[in-house]
Parts: structure tokens; C-alpha cells; sequence
């Protein structure tokens, strides 16, 4: 588990469409103007093997993606604590919307990417870095794009956020699925594992 002896975590924001809501405060709190339309947010953790870790708290569209950040410490406790040594660590790799989580999470190590200024270009070897750090997050792009082709996450959900457990499920499903097809194709962590014990079994005299 990456919680225990370090690991990398890609983590990005999911946004679901929600119905406009009759109220105008929560008009306000659902309206993004990135999405310019009334959604959700659901924070999204995924593994090296693209295997969703952690799905957070659904909350309102315009709450940014760092306040939802707390949630992990409860999956990962070692991220909350400022103790944890350096080498152990986990690596929580997200977009520049994520600069400054190391203040909520102050046991984790932040890799975001260069930002430019209105100053000053980026240098050759800032450009490099956001391309090794693109080279890593494609797998929770593609996680949150994979989850999002279920028409039940691409339909406006109407009920409240406290009653959205949608994305846990559709996130579950996306795992058992993930799995089962290592397991077929003896790939992965556990279809490895199962391919020695299928093996194993094969080389064992028969019975009497």
C-alpha cells in the first residue's frame, strides 16, 4: 500500500453534471465558471496501475480541488503527519490547481507542474519537468474519462451531494474490472500471483 512505504498518487477533480438548483445560493455554489454549468466535484486518486485508491466526499461544483484533500488523511494516514520521513513519503502528483497541498497534507510530497508568469518564460528544463509530469497523470485523465463514459455520471444528477455515491460504485466496478482482466491475461500484481499458483498446480503429481 502506498500509505505505508511511499508510492506516487496521481490525484485530479471530477465534475459531474448537477441540475440547476431553484435556490440562488446554491445556484451560486454549484455554478463553475471553468465548466460554465451547474456540477459537482469528486476528488480522484489513482494507483501506478491506473486502480482507483480513493474517491472523496462529493461536494459542491465551485469548491476547489485542494479543500477535498483532507479526506485522504483518512485513507493515507501518513499523509497528514508532518513526521513521516522523508524516503516514506508518499509523491501526490497533480495539476497546478493543487499548489500549496502540502499545507493541508503536511506529510506528503507535492509534484506539480511549472507554471509560467506573465514575466517570465519557462526554462528548457521546466518544460522537461511538465512533460515527465504529463507523462504521469495521463493515467488519471484517462481513469476519470473511462468512469465518465457510464451514463449515469454524463446525466445531470438531481439529488444532493450527500446522497451521491454514484462514483464510489461506478469506481468499484472500473477496479473489479481491472482486476479480472489481469487475472485472465496473468498480468498485474494478482494475475501474476495466479498464473505461479495455476502453474504450481500443474507440476504437482496427480493423485492416487
Amino acid at each position: 500500500m502506498p500509505g505505508k512505504k511511499g508510492g506516487d498518487l496521481t490525484v485530479d477533480g471530477a465534475r459531474v453534471p448537477h441540475v440547476r438548483p431553484s435556490d440562488e445560493e446554491e445556484q451560486r455554489d454549484y455554478y463553475t465558471r471553468k465548466n460554465k454549468t451547474h456540477c459537482t466535484n469528486t476528488l480522484t486518486v489513482t494507483k501506478r496501475r491506473t486502480v482507483t485508491a480513493h474517491v472523496s466526499e462529493t461536494l459542491p461544483g465551485s469548491r476547489n480541488d485542494t479543500v477535498m484533500l483532507e479526506g485522504l488523511a483518512e485513507t493515507f494516514p501518513s499523509m497528514a503527519d508532518p513526521g513521516t520521513p522523508e524516503k516514506e513519503r508518499i509523491r501526490l502528483i497533480g495539476d497546478s490547481g493543487f499548489r500549496g497541498s502540502e499545507k493541508r497534507l503536511p506529510g506528503i510530497t507535492p509534484v506539480n507542474p511549472a507554471k509560467r508568469t506573465a514575466n517570465k518564460d519557462l526554462t528548457a528544463a521546466q518544460k522537461e519537468w511538465n512533460g515527465e509530469i504529463s507523462k504521469t497523470r495521463y493515467r488519471i485523465e484517462n481513469t476519470c474519462a473511462d468512469m465518465k463514459h457510464n451514463q449515469i455520471l454524463r446525466r445531470p444528477f438531481r439529488g444532493t451531494p450527500e446522497h451521491f455515491r454514484i462514483f464510489n460504485i461506478v469506481a468499484g466496478l472500473r477496479n473489479f474490472v481491472l482486476l479480472f482482466k489481469e487475472t485472465a491475461a496473468g498480468t498485474g500484481r494478482y494475475g501474476s500471483m495466479m498464473a505461479r499458483r495455476r502453474e504450481e498446480r500443474l507440476k504437482r503429481p496427480p493423485r492416487r
